[in-house]
């Protein structure tokens, strides 16, 4: 257990990728929350329930902490505020959602963004990735034929 919250910490320090998979998982997350919310669960239960979609020990406790303190009677979007793994706009939406009584919908904003920009990740890092694979498997298959030949060439200088 302790070594699955190490990890789930230094997932998010790993540069550029770190930010992809909070991104991923506070989609999830918010997606989860305003389906639960807006069918009807209060946001006690909801945010309860939806801890568990993270995939991430550090997230999931921070959920859990949120909802304690949601319990005392804080307000959603005063408590993200203290926490630094949440993104402004998240807080922001949140604070909107609350004010217009429209929290699920905003919810649902925030996790079609979130998805967005990590499939527009997903799809720009694959189309960096292909060239580099595909001169890396030339390399591979350029140092296979040299070392195949090599001998050969050594035996007719030996010959010759």
């Amino acid at each position: 257990k302790m070594l699955r919250s190490f990890i789930d910490v230094m997932v998010f320090k790993i540069p550029i990728f770190g930010n992809v998979a909070l991104k991923s998982s506070l989609a999830r997350f918010s997606q989860s929350l305003a389906a639960l919310y807006g069918g009807g669960v209060n946001l006690l239960n909801a945010i309860e329930i939806s801890a568990t979609t993270v995939d991430n020990s550090v997230l999931e406790k921070t959920f859990k902490e949120v909802g304690d303190q949601i319990k005392v009677g804080k307000n959603f979007s005063d408590i993200l505020k203290n926490y630094s793994i949440f993104p402004p706009l998240v807080v922001h939406m949140v604070a909107v959602g609350e004010a217009s009584g429209k929290l699920d919908l905003v919810l649902r904003k925030v996790a079609d963004f979130y998805e967005e920009e990590v499939n527009d990740f997903s799809e720009n890092i694959s189309t960096i990735i292909e060239p580099i694979f595909i001169v890396g498997l030339g390399c591979a298959v350029g140092f296979i034929v040299v070392s195949l030949f090599l001998p050969l060439f050594s035996i007719q200088n030996a010959v010759g």
